[in-house]
C-alpha cells in the first residue's frame, strides 16, 4: 500500500483522510455565526422584557402603612386641630390594576371647619413625608401642594427598589363645618 502523497517542503499529506475532515453540517461562515448570535440575543432580550413586565409587584412598607396606619394619622391630626373624631372609620378600598401595579384609596367625611383644612393638610403632608422616609422609601420628583379655595391637597412621589408610588390627598369642602377627604395611593413597577 502506498503512502499518501506528501508536500515536497512540509512532509504533510496533501489530502486528509475523510475521517479527519469536519462534517459538512458543522461548517458555517462568520456571517452565519453573527446572524445566529443576533437572533439569540433578540429572543433573550424580548423574553427578559416580558418577564419584567409580568413579574408581580411587591408593595412597599409605605403602602402597607397607608392601608393600616394612615387613618390613625388622620385621627391624630384631627386631635391636634381640636376637631371631632369621626364615629366610623374611613372607607378603604384596594385593587390591582394588573400584575405590576396596585391602587388603594381612602375616603370619608370629616367634621372639620373649611378654614382649618389648609392646616390639616399641611400636618398630614408632614406625617406622610416622615412615614415615606421611615418605611425605607425615598421621595423623588416634586412634591406638590395645591390650595384653591375651598379645596386643599398634596401629592408626594416615592420610590423603593423597583417600585415607584405616589400618594394624592385632597380635602374638598362640603359645607362650612364638613369636608370630604379623598386619599389615593398608586404603586407600579418603576421603569
Amino acid at each position: 500500500m502506498d503512502a499518501p502523497a506528501q508536500s515536497p517542503t512540509t512532509r504533510e499529506p496533501l489530502l486528509r483522510p475523510p475521517s479527519a475532515r469536519a462534517p459538512a453540517s458543522w461548517r458555517f461562515s462568520l456571517r452565519e455565526l453573527l446572524l445566529v448570535m443576533l437572533l439569540i440575543g433578540a429572543i433573550l432580550g424580548w423574553g427578559a422584557s416580558l418577564y419584567r413586565r409580568y413579574q408581580g409587584i411587591t408593595s412597599t412598607p409605605f403602602a402597607v402603612y397607608f392601608t393600616a396606619g394612615f387613618g390613625d394619622d388622620i385621627t391624630a391630626v384631627l386631635k391636634e386641630r381640636g376637631a371631632p373624631i369621626p364615629e366610623h372609620s374611613l372607607g378603604v378600598g384596594s385593587g390591582a390594576l394588573g400584575p405590576s401595579s396596585t391602587h388603594r384609596e381612602m375616603t370619608g367625611d370629616l367634621q372639620l371647619p373649611s378654614r382649618e383644612a389648609a392646616m390639616f393638610v399641611d400636618s398630614l403632608m408632614k406625617r406622610a413625608r416622615a412615614k415615606i422616609v421611615a418605611s425605607g422609601c425615598r421621595e423623588y420628583g416634586m412634591a406638590s401642594r395645591s390650595s384653591s379655595d375651598p379645596d386643599e391637597g398634596f401629592s408626594l412621589h416615592y420610590r423603593r427598589d423597583t417600585t415607584a408610588g405616589s400618594i394624592l390627598v385632597y380635602v374638598v369642602r362640603i359645607d362650612e363645618q364638613h369636608v370630604r377627604l379623598v386619599a389615593v395611593l398608586d404603586e407600579h413597577r418603576a421603569p
